[in-house]
């Protein structure tokens, strides 16, 4: 699947969550396409994952599994990426679930279905980030950016920029 790019990220690592579909498989390819080495997160659909990324060289793409709606689950995911390719330059936290929580079911469906979502879509990627300011940032030399793209329930709702030196 390969693009006319303008960006060059040989030599770079991109850890990209929910990679086997949907945006996260488009952001997975894309950074494969611009040179990238590429760490697919996927949460049960390993076949997805390697089917959507079938376009990415296969020295330069890692298939993780992990459920993200296990506590902590995002630093196993952190650990075994780091061991299978040794850094971590992009972090693309894109991994959602959307789990319908009815109000006529009971209220705990309702707490659980909210729970998991909140796990999932927040708390999760919040430890991803976290572990990327700690594991990472400090050992950047050059100008980075920080970007966070906030979504819920699949509706836009803002952006965060912080630029550091």
């Amino acid at each position: 699947m390969s693009r006319n790019n303008s960006y060059d990220l040989s030599g770079k690592t991109a850890l990209v969550t929910g990679a086997s579909r949907g945006i996260g498989a488009a952001i997975a390819n894309a950074l494969g396409d611009a040179g990238a080495t590429v760490v697919a997160h996927y949460g049960s659909d390993h076949e997805g994952a390697q089917e959507n990324l079938k376009g990415v060289p296969e020295e330069r793409k890692v298939f993780i599994g992990s459920d993200l709606s296990v506590p902590g689950s995002a630093r196993e995911l952190w650990e075994d990426a780091i061991s299978a390719v040794g850094k971590i330059d992009i972090l693309v936290n894109n991994a959602a679930v959307n789990i319908e929580t009815p109000l006529e079911g009971s209220h705990e469906q309702w707490d659980s279905g909210w729970e998991a979502t909140m796990q999932v879509n927040v708390l999760e990627p919040a430890r991803s980030a976290y572990l990327d300011v700690e594991l990472v940032w400090p050992k950047r030399i050059i100008a980075t950016k920080f970007v966070c793209l906030c979504r819920f329930q699949g509706g836009y709702q803002g952006v965060y920029t912080n630029y550091r030196n």
